[in-house]
């Protein structure tokens, strides 16, 4: 019995989220581990403990989470859900949801870059591939497929990974609301209460081949950077890496309420910031300044860890010391802030150049191929109409196509053992380079 407690108890070991409030929409964002209902990231005998506590009224119900302690997921909190609670502890019943449901699948990718991306897979970009997609984009082709609920103005929707007993509460949600990008693969169960009562449930398979993050209305060019495949049976790891391009200023500047709903849902932890000190480099993009005002702390808030790397895009960045020993920091960084649980987001202004510089490096590094790699660096792309986002990875020998021709002149037979040579020579070693690996990939 109690190898199969802890067996449960390590299903669920998961760090909880803290609440945050949107303040212009009212929506209310909380993260929950099912049935850890005193968020102490265990499921034990105290959570049960602490859930008849909660229903005898000796504490209040908001000592402990809602979303955690409706086991049953009805939209209430009662004795029932003490019951199925104790069951789950006990190894009686199953650790993770399996309440069954109708089934929806949910792409997480809109056609148009579910198309792109098999025409492009296994073979070289060429000019005519990249324009024949690019041409017709923007962004409601870039963000499609994501799944609406039709709920109506201030339900309240509970959403939970059937996989992995991570959850959340939504509160008062928008009409018609849609469900933030989702893990292709898992899949989920929602439902929604109005008025005290449960108005509409589904299970939901979200698929699709990459999962595109749409934050507010000016997203620009923000993806997960899982999915990839590493050609040796495994896949870069979905939900600790984040990249994308600037959200605290200019035409990109997003609203606190878009924001904390970004760190909440997908519970950054730790911002890498590439840009460089507006101090010494003044406006370099025509989407604005590098920073309105210099940037010393996340605008994910305080409680997110914020680093500057002012790095060089592309082969120049990579063969200058200076900014080779960034790239490294950077890698070092990430290494350890997944490895501690911590989800990251890297970004420089647009994210194509020195986001998708650091980005090469990591596909590289765990075995993606070069084909593969230009296509996911090729969807920045797709994001904008805006003349400024041009194919950029088929005709750029100071950009994308001179970055691999320098990583293939290392010497090494195949592109990830020519990135590990780069990175072995810019000061890691091969222990951390595995470790990297073995974080990012599963």
């Amino acid at each position: 019995m109690k190898k199969a407690i802890s067996v449960i108890i390590a299903l669920f070991l998961i760090i909880p989220f803290v609440p945050v409030s949107h303040a212009a929409s009212g929506v209310t964002v909380t993260g929950f581990l099912l049935c850890d209902t005193d968020c102490d990231g265990i499921v034990t005998m105290r959570d049960v403990l602490a859930l008849r506590k909660c229903i005898a009224s000796i504490i209040p119900l908001d000592s402990i989470n809602r979303g955690a302690a409706d086991v049953n997921c009805d939209g209430a909190v009662n004795m029932r859900d003490t019951l199925g609670l104790r069951k789950r502890v006990l190894g009686i019943a199953p650790a993770v949801l399996t309440k069954e449901c109708e089934t929806v699948e949910a792409s997480q990718t809109s056609s148009l870059i579910c198309e792109y991306l098999e025409t492009a897979s296994g073979a070289p970009l060429t000019e005519d591939v990249v324009t024949s997609f690019v041409d017709i984009s923007g962004t409601s082709l870039y963000f499609g497929g994501n799944f609406e609920t039709g709920l109506p103005q201030g339900a309240d929707v509970t959403l939970i990974d059937r996989s992995t007993g991570r959850g959340w509460i939504i509160e008062n949600v928008g009409e018609n609301y849609i469900l933030p990008a989702l893990i292709p693969g898992h899949t989920y169960y929602y439902f929604a209460v109005f008025g005290g009562e449960v108005i509409a449930e589904n299970t939901v398979v979200a698929s699709g081949p990459v999962r595109i993050i749409y934050v507010d209305n000016k997203s620009w060019n923000i993806r997960d950077i899982g999915g990839a495949d590493c050609g040796n049976g495994k896949t870069i790891r979905y939900g600790v890496v984040f990249r994308g391009g600037r959200l605290d200023g200019g035409l990109l500047k997003q609203t606190d309420d878009a924001l904390q709903y970004f760190r909440n849902f997908y519970g950054i932890k730790s911002d890498i910031d590439l840009r460089r000190d507006p101090k010494t480099a003044g406006p370099d993009s025509i989407i604005g300044n590098e920073d309105d005002e210099p940037v010393v702390s996340s605008p994910f808030g305080d409680d997110v860890e914020y680093e500057r790397f002012p790095v060089t895009a592309y082969a120049a960045g990579l063969t200058n010391e200076t900014s080779a020993a960034l790239y490294v920091q950077i890698l070092r960084r990430i290494t350890n802030e997944v490895a501690s649980g911590r989800p990251v987001y890297y970004h420089c202004e647009a994210g194509c150049d020195r986001a998708g510089t650091v980005s090469v490096l990591l596909d590289a590094l765990c075995g993606v191929s070069e084909s593969d790699i230009a296509a996911r660096y090729e969807l920045s792309s797709f994001k904008n109409t805006q003349e400024f986002y041009r194919p950029r990875s088929y005709n750029s020998p100071n950009g994308f196509q001179g970055l691999i021709s320098y990583l293939w002149s290392l010497g090494e037979e195949t592109l990830a053992e020519n990135a590990r040579q780069w990175a072995l020579g810019a000061g890691m070693t091969n222990a951390e380079i595995d470790a990297l690996i073995d974080l990012l990939t599963e």
